[in-house]
């Protein structure tokens, strides 16, 4: 015969205490994991700067916009004010998933870094500055610090409007924490030949050393792990700052030295374009730069690395007798294969070339038909096969040379821009001043298949059916399929 069981009341309580302390602690402990996936997490994708995301939608259908807010900066030359909205330069948005959520990291005119939820727009934090901020960050793995701040944006600004003039210090690039927005450490661009002391570039992390072009003219190579305390800040350690330019630069250029673009890497070497009008390598084994290529324009755009292992570079019509445009540099043999020149056409900024830099399609296919496309201060879309070679020579930039052109397999008049148009598989996305333009790619064949009006700068992104851009009239619009 069974024995009936009974139990003490307290016993009950101490079961549900113990069931109550397990959830408890459970949660606790899947609070503390933040699993992060990096998506795009540099300008234009990757070290090469030719990848932009996954797959593109079939319409501009828009999903959500959020206000990014509006500023002002200082023009270094005429100390006026000058008032923006949004964001636009080479500002494109980063990509990464927290917890398999995804987020977007967007910095404007507002001197905020956000970060929005890209499901529905809405700020998690925000980070303030001391000025625009112009450019795209960096987001890397800091796998020597805590989890705190393990995933860190490294990201620059213009040199600040109220930046100590006592000490004279402009300390314009920082680093942030994406979990938490806080900051980690700060670092003071010093004053060189160069009229400016921005931050315009996107830096790329090797060995824990982080690479960047900075608007004073050099590349500076700073170890972002070891930090120095100091008046209560933390500044990065300083493994070199080398010029990008010649001294007979300085005159040449009028003191425009200055270094927007971002660098690249090509086997053994970080390459990165300079307002000084060189494109300079960096040998990471020697630690030294021992490749120089002499354009002589104005450079604003970044150096992308085809699978050719070729640079594509576009170049602005100043310092120039002839015209700015796009050149195919081998910097193996320092052969240039093409040369694509733009029609001087002044708007009120430039005289002609190309501002943004080259989007290619390398990343979205196998095939022999490797596209360029980049927009012209003429206001045009050009699409050309990089690979192949039309029978038609023109002048070098300088006149004193002449180059084959690229074949030409598609233009289109969409109004002027500083962006650089993106591939998707068989998509080309482009914006501009006359907005968003959104083409499909058939057999080389190109048509436009859907365009969304307001004013563009800055350079999309792409991730599930979804793009990501922000625009001069003050927001950043998610657009593309709505259940992604």
């Amino acid at each position: 015969m069974n024995k009936l069981i009974t139990y003490h009341p307290f016993f009950f309580i101490c079961l549900l205490f113990i069931v109550l302390s397990f959830c408890v602690s459970k949660t606790i402990i899947s609070q503390q994991i933040n699993t992060i996936e990096l998506i795009n997490y540099t300008y234009l994708g990757n070290p090469q700067r030719n990848y932009y995301g996954n797959k593109a939608p079939e319409k501009l259908n828009l999903i959500w916009k959020t206000y990014l807010g509006e500023g002002y900066s200082i023009i270094p030359k005429t100390n006026k004010k000058v008032y923006c909205k949004g964001a636009g330069r080479t500002n494109q948005p980063l990509l990464f998933k927290e917890n398999k959520k995804l987020y977007v990291l967007q910095s404007g005119c507002n001197h905020k870094i956000k970060k929005i939820d890209a499901i529905n727009g809405k700020t998690v934090w925000e980070y303030e500055y001391d000025d625009v901020i112009n450019s795209t960050g960096t987001i890397w793995e800091c796998k020597k610090c805590d989890s705190s701040n393990r995933y860190q944006l490294i990201q620059g600004s213009k040199k600040g409007i109220n930046y100590n003039k006592e000490n004279d210090r402009a300390e314009c690039l920082r680093s942030i924490s994406i979990k938490n927005g806080k900051e980690i450490w700060r670092y003071n661009v010093k004053k060189t030949p160069c009229y400016s002391r921005d931050v315009d570039g996107s830096g790329i992390i090797c060995n824990d050393s982080l690479f960047i072009g900075l608007e004073n003219g050099t590349l500076a190579i700073i170890n972002p792990t070891i930090l120095d305390h100091k008046n209560k800040k933390k500044f990065p350690k300083t493994l070199n700052e080398i010029p990008l330019y010649n001294d007979s630069d300085v005159i040449k250029h009028n003191h425009n030295l200055v270094t927007e673009s971002s660098p690249s890497i090509l086997n053994n070497h970080i390459y990165i374009a300079s307002g000084s009008g060189h494109i300079f390598g960096y040998n990471k084994k020697l630690k030294k730069i021992d490749w120089d290529y002499y354009i002589g324009a104005d450079i604003d755009g970044s150096t992308v690395i085809t699978k050719d292992s070729s640079i594509l570079i576009g170049f602005e019509k100043e310092f120039l007798e002839g015209n700015g445009g796009v050149l195919k540099i081998s910097p193996l043999n320092n052969n240039v294969s093409w040369f694509f020149p733009i029609k001087n056409s002044i708007s009120d900024k430039w005289a002609g070339g190309v501002i943004g830099s080259v989007g290619v399609n390398d990343m979205y296919t196998s095939e022999n038909s490797k596209l360029a496309a980049f927009i012209g201060v003429d206001g045009v879309l050009y699409v050309v096969n990089h690979n192949v070679i039309s029978d038609n020579k023109v002048d070098g930039p300088h006149r004193k040379n002449q180059f084959f052109s690229p074949k030409l397999l598609f233009q289109k008049k969409i109004g002027l821009s500083i962006s650089t148009p993106i591939f998707i598989g068989n998509k080309l996305i482009a914006a501009s001043s006359e907005g968003l333009w959104l083409f499909e790619i058939l057999n080389d064949n190109i048509e436009l298949i859907d365009h969304f009006m307001t004013t563009f700068e800055s350079t999309p992104v792409v991730h599930n059916n979804r793009i990501y851009i922000a625009s001069t009239d003050g927001y950043l619009y998610c657009f593309g399929k709505k259940n992604s």
